[in-house]
């Protein structure tokens, strides 16, 4: 039995749900060079939640996650349009913190990074963590394919979501 001054921590991983990426081709292609290449992947999720017990009693729990975005290219100089990407921590089906959001343009790679303490009894729960990604294609270039987890948003861009698993944080250990 422990004292009622010694703690115990547990920590839970986050990663992605499996998804499949998404590609794009040009039209016409003869009318373009320097094309931006092969395609995206944007269900790259991972984190960690950290939960502190006192007594065995919750006392706090530490959040931190990423959710990525990486397209790839087939020459030098390619580069998507613009890349946009939102992450968000998620209780119970509540969102409960949203991490940095991250855009570029002419860029290829975007990461929304986020942390988050909870103190209290209310903070056991179910956990995940859901990122969004707008990819926007060069001008001239349209998405031939994309997954079911992305929605057309315009010709050249889509908005793209994916989700960890799941982690239970336990009132009680």
């Amino acid at each position: 039995m422990k004292s009622s001054d010694e703690t115990e921590a547990v920590s839970f991983p986050i990663v992605a749900k499996g998804l499949s990426g998404a590609s794009f081709t040009a039209v016409p292609a003869a009318d373009l060079t320097d094309p931006p290449g092969g395609g995206c992947t944007y269900n790259d999720i991972t984190g960690n939640i950290h939960a502190q017990y006192l007594d065995g009693v919750l006392v706090t729990t530490e959040s931190e996650w990423s959710a990525k975005v990486l397209c790839t290219t087939t020459a030098p100089g390619q580069w998507m349009a613009a890349i946009q990407v939102t992450s968000t921590l998620w209780l119970n089906g509540v969102n409960i913190a949203q991490g940095a959001t991250f855009t570029c343009s002419a860029c290829n790679l975007g990461n929304s990074t986020g942390a988050d303490i909870c103190a209290g009894t209310q903070c056991a729960g179910t956990y995940w963590v859901s990122g969004a990604a707008t990819l926007t294609l060069p001008t001239g270039w349209v998405w031939s394919t994309y997954p079911s987890e992305c929605i057309s948003i315009a010709a050249a861009a889509i908005r793209c979501t994916a989700v960890s698993n799941t982690v239970t944080v336990l009132v009680s250990i």
